[in-house]
């Protein structure tokens, strides 16, 4: 039994769903929202409901995203026909997740379109298309987290900041990207009066009082 044949949504009602994530940077929710307002004005079908998961990556699983739960609950609440995106990969980067819910929105009475449309339809052409553009999207995931990694590893190695807090005992430079040792600024900071203790003192101790009394921690 083909998918329109289980519809029962009404094929002129969309809820339409988006999703950005930091590693990926080409398609912006406003990007996404164009092609899908194109697609609507094209196919005149009428978008009910806009759902985005910011920051949400492309391997979460089903049950996470919370636009995308809601879009899927709102699919069956409101009896729209369609879950539309701009790109299949918006739904997921993994061909297991794309598929799951492909059959969440099938159980819920709508077909999944893309506004791209790539594999939209019914025929067992349009099952392979759906199938391949799925594939290579898992794969291109992989190629986008080998160059990441590649980029980050050159950064490392060039002694710049990656992210994250930094580490202890270092400070971003004046460049804003490279990282520099505080220990030889430790000196500077601390008075040598020995009623304040040695200078090798202050160099094991991060936490050091200066001459006047008040408490210094470095790092």
């Amino acid at each position: 039994m083909d998918t329109m044949a289980k519809r029962v949504g009404s094929p002129s009602l969309a809820v339409a769903y988006l999703r950005a994530s930091k590693d990926e940077q080409k398609l912006s929710p406003e990007t996404q929202r164009a092609a899908i307002e194109a697609w609507a004005t094209r196919e005149v079908v009428r978008v009910i409901a806009w759902r985005v998961d910011q920051g949400v990556t492309s391997v979460t699983p089903v049950e996470d995203p919370p636009a995308l739960v809601r879009a899927l609950g709102e699919l069956r609440a409101r009896r729209a026909g369609a879950l539309v995106c701009a790109k299949r990969d918006r739904i997921a980067r993994d061909a297991v997740l794309a598929a799951t819910v492909e059959r969440a929105v099938e159980s819920a009475g709508a077909v999944l379109v893309s506004a791209s449309g790539e594999g939209n339809g019914t025929t067992p052409t349009d099952m392979m298309v759906r199938g391949i553009v799925d594939v290579f999207a898992q794969y291109e995931r992989g190629l986008i987290q080998i160059r990441t990694k590649a980029a980050l590893a050159a950064k490392r190695a060039r002694g710049e900041k990656t992210g994250g807090d930094v580490p202890y005992g270092y400070r971003v430079a004046s460049d804003g990207s490279h990282l520099e040792g505080v220990q030889q600024h430790r000196r500077h900071f601390l008075c040598s009066q020995p009623s304040h203790g040695s200078v090798d003192e202050a160099d094991a101790n991060p936490c050091f009082a200066a001459c006047d009394g008040t408490l210094v921690v470095l790092g």
